[in-house]
């Protein structure tokens, strides 16, 4: 009822004319003693103060407070703990909230998997992703449940995510099919996360992109809200709708609401609808591109943050004011709006207190800011604006340079804080304040209403000032008001007066790696003391001062041949590790020890053909080869020997014969015993024949065995002979066995003989015919010429040794695959080698050696000797320790080695902070016996060490 007499009365005088003051002041009375007669409560309700009459600087600094440094409320992804329920307003970044830990899958589970809740409402849209300050390039827009991965140039392409925009309603299929198992966290279908934003985000393990757990943050379009201009939703970053819906009320999942409760009559649209317009404008671009005047977001944490807080914040980032008067609720955003009143020296109540302030003090001046802001281009780091000076200020200010610093929370449009900041540095300037009585004309004016002063006593033309403060007296409608000088030109914005837009973090550059790519590498000839090239090497040169050169070999087929570490090298190093004569072969070269470093391209290099040496071995083996082919032929006729001989004398014939002429012919014994069954195709049979025969000329006697099964077109056959024949000047006595089997058409054959032949020569051996490819071993030995000789001989694809006994597993300490031949292990007394495929410096003599406990005195003591023999010439690598022990910090300490009484190294002056010190040095290029001496220096008592050397005989 007050509230609707009221608005009557403000609506009747303000429609007033001069020639209608006496019904008007009757009016006044009336109303008056209607008001004298309310209760103190509802008499307060018309004492409105809707400010204090400050620049905007001065307002907002009064708003900060205890506020952020600019940055975004959630920067750092939550976990544990109970976190506060959160949502966005427009647009604005967060990290989010773990739903639960980093979970792991997949091969060696190099798939990690992030759970993150965005916000406890439905309807955001996720519309930016960073991953440890690096904005995230996907394939295609983020779409609610659809699964959309990185590009190849974003992270490698190692980046997947799937975004829930709150109205699904079962639970991720990929969650419940990778993790409805997992032991400490399954994922049931009870998760569906009704209601709620969140993300789930998956990377692919890869060490060179990720080295710890990726830091995440999220560009969001806040909650749809209902725009009152078209009764639509909207999801919208206008910061006068934005205000609107807080005022308005929010209604959260629990039923409760988290805002103002305002009703639709306490916001007038005509009011609300003009800020959000003004906030709408678009304001031209330097790139030629337009934007909305004001736009604003913010996460809003519900247990936590006060909404009139983010108002304030709202009103930070457009130089913008929100009052209320009387449950009404008035804003004005950015520059003033037209006047609402005109205002002469003579509408004053000259008898009520005025006062002036024609200028502020240098504690309330300032000509110089600064803008933080949080920067969607920086993943939502802090920025700062480009600072705004104004020389012509600081003189005014007695040269004084007066800095103030606001940070706009609820801004990160960084064309729009350019703006509010030339805005706020203007209206700096306006200091020109008055309070004043006004008549009941004036009690219509709602707060912040601007109005056109023209004064002949302030010599004012028609200048404006906003209503600041107001307060009505209750008893006669007179208008105690605040007001603040204002000036339209202070917000007027050119695209000209932009400055450089922050880009954030710069993209750290990364380093450059040190790449040898200028070093020379060349095929070389490695010589004997007679000068003859004997093998081949890969020679690396030029190369700069650096600890030692990793490197490896591709052949021209682009596989390896070796890779190793040079240590030490100077400028020149040979590879030799399975380096052939006439090849192409391509190195790679890269810094060892450390550091920031890089593999080379590709060096290509061929190596030189050597004739010499490498022939005549080559020309040994081709005749070894014919000599093993001679070989395995006498073995096979030897062989076959044994078998033709048995078979020449037809036993079976012979003994008929004797049979029927045994008077005249000679003389035979034999015996033989037959078993066998058959049905039909199938049969089995053994024959056993043992046979003597003698006549005139010679002497046999034979055991033979037969064994055979069938079965239709399959047989199994054993024939096993055992004889023996003498004659005037030959002799044999062998054991053949022949085994068959055939199925199928195919046919296998052992076949084995032992025998010896005239006293000269005995043999044994082994034959398989496996479907006509023959394989076997052998042994012979025969007397030619007065000499006996003797040869085994191996008839295989693979020769292998195995050694099954002791511990373990069975072991081949010696193989023959196809034409290579691998051994284990080998004492070699002479060798002679054609192509040398070895280790580098693998050919190595150790020896080590203790010292006592020594005591510092000031000097060096022998710590240790150790010899050293080296048959042929090479490198001894002195590796030195020493087990260190100090009483307090600060002796010190040093060594030197001495090579067969020269000093090679030494170092003195170190600090005694290294429990167990250890180095190396190389005496090159020596052979015989080498003596090395390690003595150690202590500064003082407090120190001691027990030196120890090991030396190592590199030789080839």
């Amino acid at each position: 009822m007050m509230r609707i007499c009221l608005f009557a009365f403000l609506f009747i005088i303000a429609s007033g004319e001069h020639a209608s003051a006496a019904p008007v002041a009757a009016a006044v009375s009336a109303i008056a003693t209607w008001i004298g007669g309310l209760g103190a409560v509802a008499t307060a309700l018309l004492q409105i103060a809707v400010g204090t009459a400050l620049n905007l600087i001065a307002k907002a600094k009064m708003r900060k407070g205890a506020r952020s440094s600019g940055g975004i409320q959630t920067d750092v992804t939550l976990t544990g703990g109970t976190n506060s329920e959160s949502f966005i307003l427009g647009y604005y970044g967060t990290a989010g909230t773990w739903v639960c830990p980093p979970l792991s899958r997949g091969a060696q589970l190099k798939i990690l998997t992030f759970v993150i809740d965005i916000a406890g409402l439905p309807g955001h849209s996720l519309e930016e992703v960073f991953v440890n300050g690096e904005k995230l390039v996907l394939r295609e827009p983020i779409r609610h449940g659809v699964t959309v991965s990185s590009t190849e140039d974003s992270f490698s392409g190692l980046v997947s995510l799937t975004y829930f925009d709150g109205s699904q309603t079962e639970a991720p299929q990929m969650m419940l099919d990778n993790y409805g198992n997992h032991p400490d966290f399954p994922w049931s279908p009870a998760m569906v996360g009704r209601g709620r934003c969140y993300v789930i985000v998956e990377f692919e393990a890869n060490e060179k992109v990720f080295s710890g757990l990726p830091q995440m943050r999220f560009g969001v379009r806040g909650i749809p809200m209902l725009d009152p201009r078209d009764g639509q939703e909207t999801q919208s970053d206008n910061l006068g709708l934005l205000a609107y819906t807080i005022l308005r009320g929010i209604e959260l999942p629990d039923g409760s609401r988290w805002g103002g409760e305002a009703s639709l009559e306490d916001l007038p649209m005509s009011v609300w609808a003009s800020a959000m317009n003004e906030a709408d404008r678009l304001i031209e671009t330097a790139n030629g591109d337009s934007e909305p005047q004001f736009r604003a977001g913010y996460e809003v944490k519900v247990a936590d943050t006060e909404p009139a807080d983010v108002l304030e914040r709202l009103m930070d980032a457009c130089t913008g004011d929100l009052a209320e008067e009387g449950g009404l609720w008035y804003v004005h955003l950015g520059a003033p709006p037209l006047p609402s009143a005109f205002l002469t020296d003579a509408d004053l109540i000259v008898s009520a207190p005025m006062s002036l302030t024609p200028f502020a003090s240098l504690a309330d001046s300032v000509n110089s800011l600064t803008l933080k802001f949080p920067n969607p281009a920086a993943a939502w780091e802090v920025s700062e604006s480009e600072r705004v000076l104004r020389p012509d200020l600081e003189e005014k200010d007695e040269g004084r340079r007066l800095q103030e610093d606001l940070s706009l929370d609820a801004c990160p449009f960084p064309l729009q804080v350019q703006r509010v900041g030339s805005a706020y540095i203007e209206d700096a300037k306006r200091d020109v304040r008055h309070s004043v009585a006004l008549p009941p004309d004036f009690a219509h004016l709602p707060p912040l209403s601007v109005v056109s002063w023209s004064s002949e006593h302030n010599q004012y033309s028609a200048k404006l000032f906003s209503i600041e403060e107001k307060s009505i007296h209750p008893h006669d409608l007179i208008s105690a008001v605040s007001l603040r000088e204002i000036d339209p030109a202070d917000h007027e914005w050119s695209s000209e007066d932009e400055l450089p837009v922050p880009v954030g973090i710069p993209a750290i550059s990364e380093p450059v790696p040190f790449i040898l790519d200028d070093v020379r590498v060349s095929g070389v000839e490695i010589r004997d003391s007679d000068g003859r090239p004997r093998r081949v090497a890969i020679q690396v040169s030029e190369i700069p001062v650096v600890e030692g050169v990793e490197w490896r070999v591709l052949d021209s087929a682009g596989l390896r041949v070796a890779d190793g570490i040079a240590m030490d090298v100077g400028d020149t190093f040979l590879i030799t590790q399975g380096i052939l004569p006439a090849q192409n072969y391509f190195v790679g070269l890269r810094v060892a020890g450390g550091g920031i470093v890089d593999w080379s391209d590709w060096y290509s290099v061929t190596t030189s053909q050597i004739a010499d040496g490498y022939q005549e071995l080559k020309d040994l083996f081709d005749q070894k080869d014919a000599e093993s082919r001679e070989t395995l032929e006498s073995f096979n006729r030897n062989f076959a020997f044994a078998f033709d001989r048995y078979a020449e004398f037809d036993v079976l014939g012979r003994a008929g014969a004797f049979l029927d002429n045994a008077r005249t012919e000679g003389k035979v014994e034999q015996v033989k015993t037959d078993l066998s069954v058959d049905i039909d195709t199938v049969s089995a049979q053994i024959t056993q024949t043992m046979t003597a025969l003698t006549d005139l000329d010679v002497a046999f006697s034979a055991y033979k065995l037969e064994v055979q099964s069938d079965f239709d077109d399959v047989t199994a056959f054993v024939d096993q002979n055992i004889y023996t024949i003498a004659e005037a000047d030959a002799a044999i006595a062998a054991q053949t066995s022949s085994l068959t089997t055939q199925v199928n058409g195919l046919n296998t054959t052992v076949q084995s003989v032992n025998q010896s032949v005239n006293g000269i020569l005995g043999q044994a051996g082994w034959h398989i015919n496996n479907n006509g490819v023959m394989s076997g071993f052998g042994l012979m030995s025969e007397l030619v010429n007065g000499q006996v000789t003797s040869e085994i001989l191996l008839n295989a694809d693979n020769i292998r040794f195995v050694n099954s006994s002791g511990v373990g597993a069975a072991s081949s300490p010696f193989q023959v695959v196809g034409s290579e031949t691998f051994i284990k292990s080998a004492f070699i007394l002479d060798a002679s080698v054609g192509t040398l495929k070895i280790a580098g410096n693998a050919i190595t003599v150790p020896v080590f050696a203790q010292g006592g406990l020594l005591t510092g005195n000031g000097s060096f003591q022998n710590g240790v000797t150790a010899l050293i023999n080296l048959p042929e010439t090479g490198d001894v690598i002195i590796l030195w320790s020493v087990e260190q022990g100090y009483a307090q910090s600060g002796p010190s300490w040093g060594f030197r080695i001495l090579a067969n009484g020269v000093e090679i190294a030494s170092r003195t002056g170190m600090t005694a902070v290294n429990d167990y010190p250890a180095g190396y040095a190389v005496l090159p290029n020596v052979s015989g016996s080498q003596t090395i001496q390690f003595q150690w220096l202590g500064s003082n008592g407090q120190v001691t060490g027990r030196p120890s050397l090991q030396l190592v005989g590199r030789m080839r």
